[in-house]
């Protein structure tokens, strides 16, 4: 269909939401509002354009001129795509190891598999870069399938400064949750390096939970108690 008037009617989760105009007259409108960015492309070229009313005839975007170059008895002689990028944090995004992490207690010697949980907020911070990377043919896209995409690099990073911090500090899974917060502040450069490749800032990334999954356990709880026993025998023979 031919519009006048190209504006944002997706859903408030969107991140990305296509326009499903492709068609345009002389002095078609594109309305964007102050929580969205507007990418238009057109021949594989694109342009940001902010908040605002814009008449596509009358601006000098880059790319726009050949609209009225192109242009026969009003329409456009090519397709044009509008995609609405949304320019507010997503707040408290879970995210979640998807295989377990084997890493050897210092504490009590004993192979665990570790299951790792969390949250993270971020914002798009380069609309054009995420676009590109992330959107290919689909009409929208959601937070939740952007930590999807990112689940490699998040497990990746994360497993390795756990196993680090536990390895290299001794700090076994009895204490380890007391050093959350911390692990968390040490991961904050890595990822966010990791996610501005994809034009993402990422604003607060949390470690909530490190557990040992149900087969370790009995296990665990079994060498937990013996190591405990250990300390009052030792205890009471002082």
């Amino acid at each position: 269909p031919i519009a006048d008037v190209i504006q944002f009617e997706g859903r408030n989760t969107d991140l990305v939401w296509k326009s499903p105009i492709e068609d345009f007259n002389m002095a078609t409108q594109l309305i964007v509002d102050e929580t969205h960015e507007a990418i238009v492309m057109i021949e594989g070229r694109s342009e940001v354009i902010g908040a605002g009313r814009h008449t596509l005839e009358t601006q000098n975007y880059f790319g726009l001129g050949a609209i009225q170059r192109m242009a026969t008895g009003g329409k456009t002689a090519f397709p044009c795509k509008v995609y609405f990028v949304n320019k507010v944090h997503a707040m408290n995004m879970l995210w979640g190891t998807p295989d377990t992490l084997p890493v050897v207690d210092p504490e009590l010697d004993i192979m665990l598999h570790l299951q790792l949980r969390g949250n993270l907020s971020f914002v798009v911070d380069n609309s054009k870069k995420f676009v590109q990377k992330f959107v290919g043919f689909v009409d929208s896209f959601n937070p939740n399938q952007l930590v999807e995409q990112l689940r490699g690099i998040i497990y990746s990073e994360v497993t390795d400064q756990v196993a680090k911090v536990m390895t290299r500090a001794k700090i076994g899974l009895f204490s380890i949750n007391a050093h959350l917060k911390d692990i968390s502040q040490l991961l904050m450069y890595p990822l966010g390096k990791a996610f501005e490749e994809y034009g993402i800032k990422l604003v607060k990334f949390n470690i909530e939970t490190i557990n040992a999954n149900n087969e370790d356990t009995a296990e665990f709880q079994a060498a937990k108690s013996a190591a405990k026993a250990n300390v009052i025998r030792a205890t009471g023979e002082a």
